[in-house]
C-alpha cells in the first residue's frame, strides 16, 4: 500500500472488526465481552458446560460479566454453546487474518493461543456429550474434562503456527493444571510434525512476504542435502588482498567488489588465509595513503602496506570442501553468519554466502 493510504486502510479494518465484535451486535455470540484473561478462565474451566446449561437460571445477558461464570458469556438463548464456539472460530479465523495485514506493530501469540483453546474447548465439549458418563481406562470410569482439550488445543495450535515446542511447558507452567502434561506434549509434537513439513513458521511467512533476507530450513530427513558439498556450489571468484598489498590493490579490490569484509592471505604466491579485514578498514587505509602517481606536493600520509598499517581479524570459522551443504546451512542458521570463507588446506580456494546455501 502506498504510505498514503496506510492511515484509511488501518482505520477502516479497525472500524470494522470494532462493529463486528460490538457486545450489544454479534459479538455476544462471540462473548466480546470478555478480556484476554478472561477468555482463556473460561475456555480452561474444567466444568462441561453441557451439564450446566440446563441448570442455569437465566439465559438473557446480565448487566456485566460475572467473575465466577465467565461460561454464561458463550450462551445466548438462540445459540447453543457449540452454536457459538463454533461462530467464534469461523469469525475469528478471517478477522485475525484481516488484523495481521494491519501495518502496525502487535502481539499475535495471545489470539492464536485463545483460538487454539476455543478449538479444543469445542472438541471436549463435543466428547462430552458424545459419553456423557466418560470412558473407560485401565478398568475405571474417566470423566471427559473439557479444559483439559482446551488447554492441549492451545498449545498445540499456538506451537504449529509459531513452530514452537515450548508452548506445552508454558500451558503447564501458567495454568497450573501439571496432570495434563502428557497430552498437552503430544499434541504439541504431532501438530508441529505436520505444520513443519508443509508451511513456515507464522514469522518465517512474515518475512517471506514482506521479502525480508530468509533461509528456507532443510529438514534432516532430505539425504541429498548430504550428499552436495560445498566445493560445488561455492564462489570460487573470491576478491581476496595480501598483507603486502598498497594502496593500488586495496583500491582494485575495492572497486571489483562490495563486501563488506575481504579475506587477506600470506602473500600473492602462498594464498594462506590468515585473517579478514572490513571494508571500512581499506576505506581509511586509502584515506591515509595517497596514489603513488599523485603529485608530490599532495603526499601527505606515511606509505605503507595493508598488514603494517590495518588490524587484521584471525579467521574463527572456515569451511572445507568437502563440508555437506546440510552442515553448511546448519551453520548459517545457528550462528547467523552472512558468508564463510572456504579453504584447502589453510589455503583459501572459495567463499560461501547465504546466497548460495539458499
Amino acid at each position: 500500500l502506498p504510505s498514503s493510504s496506510k492511515p484509511v486502510y488501518t482505520v477502516l479494518v479497525v472500524l470494522l472488526l470494532a462493529s463486528i465484535t460490538f457486545p450489544p451486535g454479534l459479538g455476544q455470540l462471540m462473548a466480546s465481552r470478555l478480556t484476554m484473561k478472561e477468555y482463556l478462565t473460561s475456555l480452561f474451566d474444567n466444568r462441561t458446560w453441557g451439564k450446566l446449561v440446563p441448570n442455569a437460571s437465566s439465559m438473557a445477558d446480565p448487566p456485566g460479566v460475572d467473575p465466577r461464570e465467565l461460561w454464561q458469556e458463550w450462551c445466548h438463548p438462540s445459540a447453543t454453546i457449540f452454536g457459538t464456539l463454533a461462530f467464534f472460530l469461523l469469525m475469528k479465523f478471517w478477522m485475525l487474518i484481516l488484523a495481521t495485514t494491519l501495518p502496525l506493530p502487535a502481539g499475535y501469540f495471545m489470539p492464536i493461543f485463545i483460538y487454539g483453546a476455543a478449538i479444543g474447548r469445542l472438541v471436549g465439549e463435543t466428547v462430552a456429550l458424545l459419553f456423557p458418563r466418560g470412558l473407560w481406562s485401565e478398568g475405571d470410569l474417566r470423566p471427559i474434562i473439557p479444559g483439559g482439550y482446551a488447554l492441549a488445543g492451545a498449545a498445540a495450535f499456538s506451537g504449529s503456527v509459531t513452530h514452537s515446542i515450548s508452548t506445552a511447558l508454558l500451558v503447564c507452567e501458567t495454568t497450573g493444571h501439571l496432570g495434563h502434561v502428557l497430552p498437552v506434549v503430544l499434541a504439541v509434537l504431532v501438530a508441529n510434525a505436520i505444520t513443519q513439513k508443509h508451511q513456515p513458521s507464522f514469522y518465517d511467512g512474515t518475512i517471506i512476504v514482506k521479502k525480508l533476507p530468509y533461509l528456507p530450513p532443510i529438514r534432516s530427513r532430505h539425504m541429498a542435502s548430504y550428499q552436495v558439498v560445498v566445493e560445488e556450489f561455492m564462489e570460487r571468484r573470491v576478491v581476496a588482498l595480501a598483507k603486502g598489498d598498497g594502496f593500488e590493490e586495496v583500491l582494485m579490490a575495492l572497486d571489483a567488489s562490495a563486501n563488506a569484509e575481504y579475506p587477506v592471505v600470506e602473500s600473492a604466491g602462498s594464498p594462506t588465509l590468515v585473517g579478514t579485514i572490513s571494508r571500512t578498514q581499506l576505506v581509511t587505509f586509502l584515506q591515509s595513503h595517497k596514489h603513488p602517481q599523485a603529485p608530490p606536493g599532495e603526499k601527505l600520509a606515511t606509505a605503507g602496506t595493508l598488514g603494517d598499517s590495518c588490524a587484521i581479524e584471525p579467521i574463527m570459522l572456515q569451511l572445507s570442501p568437502w563440508t555437506s551443504l546440510h552442515q553448511a546451512h546448519h551453520l548459517f542458521e545457528l550462528l547467523k553468519l552472512q558468508r564463510i570463507f572456504v579453504t584447502r588446506f589453510g589455503e583459501l580456494v572459495g567463499a560461501v554466502s547465504r546466497l548460495e546455501v539458499r
